[in-house]
């Protein structure tokens, strides 16, 4: 974990999401949800779906939902100043001081970006915002795991603050040698063949998530370790996700809602879209209300 950032790399079909899987399964086996918080951007083909069922799951995001997105930028920002503040209390300058000096200690924070290249592409000057979380939020405890498959598609302001880079096969090996320079070998075209790239280079091949002898018993048995995963931490508190407005608001769900606050005069309408908590009308302080609209609007 102290390795911070973690940038995979490599064509497509040879590994990088299983390489991605793998790590965030091995961490969540050792640490708890109360520890340990994952936000996934799956902006590939759905393979880090089954880690949504993870208890250490905060949230999971797809490229189509840029408001929940921009909701989480705005969150993570608040979060890195909350904790630049908590420190200079402390007068401590990392997550591993603080956590050894507080009494409530900070769970670490991991931001996982799969297929970086196409938000680059479709959700403008996000790549700005990773770019201040990676940088700032290291020694804070929020870290950053993003595949690629093109290197070029990273910046080099991005890319110098990843300290472990892991290269899979690229059709392209100049891009490799962008990152690891020139070795006496190549990677092969085998899937899960890959460059650990740190202070110095290894040659290494990627163990799988789970065991199998092909892709679906492989992708069945991740599903169960992950069951067995939230079996094992079932009391423990989990993070919460990105409070978004739900597509259909019942006056049941309005009185089961434990937000709600049960006083005279205080009429609840529905929930604020920014912060998902209830708006009232207050008939205490006012005993006339206007309501104006289109026709069929509500």
């Amino acid at each position: 974990i102290e390795d911070g950032n973690i940038g995979v790399f490599g064509s497509s079909g040879y590994g990088k999401s299983l390489t991605v899987t793998t790590i965030l399964l091995s961490l969540a086996a050792e640490y708890s949800p109360e520890q340990l918080h994952y936000y996934i951007f799956d902006f590939g083909n759905g393979a880090l779906l089954p880690l949504r069922q993870l208890p250490h799951t905060a949230d999971y995001f797809n490229l189509d939902e840029e408001r929940k997105i921009w909701k989480f930028v705005r969150m993570m920002k608040e979060e890195i100043n909350h904790r630049k503040q908590l420190f200079q209390q402390m007068e401590v300058s990392n997550i591993k001081m603080y956590n050894g000096l507080s009494d409530e200690p900070l769970p670490l924070i991991f931001i996982t970006v799969d297929n970086f290249d196409l938000a680059k592409e479709e959700i403008e000057d996000l790549e700005m915002q990773f770019t201040q979380f990676v940088r700032d939020g290291q020694s804070l405890g929020i870290y950053m795991i993003l595949t690629a498959t093109r290197v070029n598609a990273v910046r080099q302001a991005l890319m110098n603050n990843f300290k472990t880079k892991i290269v899979h096969y690229l059709m392209d090996q100049t891009e490799a040698q962008q990152i690891i320079g020139r070795l006496p070998y190549a990677l092969e075209a085998i899937p899960g063949r890959a460059i650990i790239k740190k202070d110095q280079a290894f040659f290494a091949q990627m163990f799988l998530p789970a065991e199998g002898e092909d892709d679906f018993t492989v992708f069945e048995r991740m599903k169960q370790e992950i069951q067995e995963i939230g079996q094992k931490y079932h009391e423990a508190q989990q993070p919460k996700p990105i409070p978004m407005l739900p597509s259909k608001l019942t006056i049941t769900d309005m009185d089961s809602n434990p937000e709600v606050k049960q006083e005279e005069g205080m009429i609840p309408l529905g929930l604020d879209e920014e912060s998902v908590q209830p708006v009232y009308i207050n008939f205490r302080k006012s005993k006339h209300c206007l309501i104006f609209g289109q026709s069929q609007k509500g």
